[in-house]
């Protein structure tokens, strides 16, 4: 075993799921995927680890190697536009907030509920309920004829975060709902393992 206790590689290893999944980041993808072929053949060599442990730490992989495929293939500028996204979120905030009108604010702050909804119980129905948010604020922002540059932001942002999270959806909805739900419970279910039977993540002697 390296230097690194086989618990703490794992761990380290989980960590870049949520990265992977709701950032669209290919960077810790290919981190990711070699790391856990590598731990991967570590857990072959300890026979008193559970079964399951092994089959749903090698689903977690399947289902993330997967969807980093598809982002490197279809997406490789999608982790780009979040992150460019989330640079202005403050921004975008302050404008809404300066622009003053209550029903504007309240839009905005459902469609940035729903959108959060969404990325943690993604399905069609919670898509829709954001698209919904995302056409009201749209259609408010009209109604209040702003300056040509204020209304041109704001637009500007909405549509990005409604193209990141079409992109997202389309993302999920190829690799299976279901499938990107159980990445949650499994990791969970690993950790719990992991602190349950620690002694069996001890290196191994030489």
């Amino acid at each position: 075993d390296t230097p690194q206790d086989l618990r703490s590689q794992i761990n380290d290893n989980l960590s870049l799921v949520r990265r992977i999944s709701k950032e669209a980041d290919i960077n810790e993808a290919n981190l990711f995927y070699n790391t856990s072929l590598t731990i991967q053949e570590q857990l072959h060599k300890r026979p008193l680890l559970s079964h399951k442990f092994a089959h749903d730490y090698t689903k977690v992989c399947e289902t993330v190697n997967e969807l980093s495929k598809r982002i490197k293939l279809r997406h490789p500028k999608l982790s780009a536009h979040i992150s460019t996204m989330t640079a202005h979120q403050t921004r975008f905030d302050k404008k809404i907030k300066s622009i003053g009108l209550g029903e504007l604010k309240k839009s905005w702050a459902n469609t940035k509920k729903s959108y959060q909804l969404y990325l943690r119980n993604p399905s069609d129905s919670t898509y829709a309920k954001y698209k919904g948010h995302y056409t009201q604020a749209k259609s408010i922002i009209l109604e209040l004829y702003l300056d040509d540059d204020d209304e041109e932001y704001l637009f500007s942002y909405l549509d990005l975060q409604h193209t990141n999270l079409h992109t997202i959806h389309t993302l999920y909805a190829h690799i299976g709902f279901k499938r990107i739900l159980q990445l949650k419970p499994l990791i969970y279910g690993l950790k719990e393992y992991m602190q349950l039977n620690a002694s069996l993540f001890n290196p191994l002697a030489a």
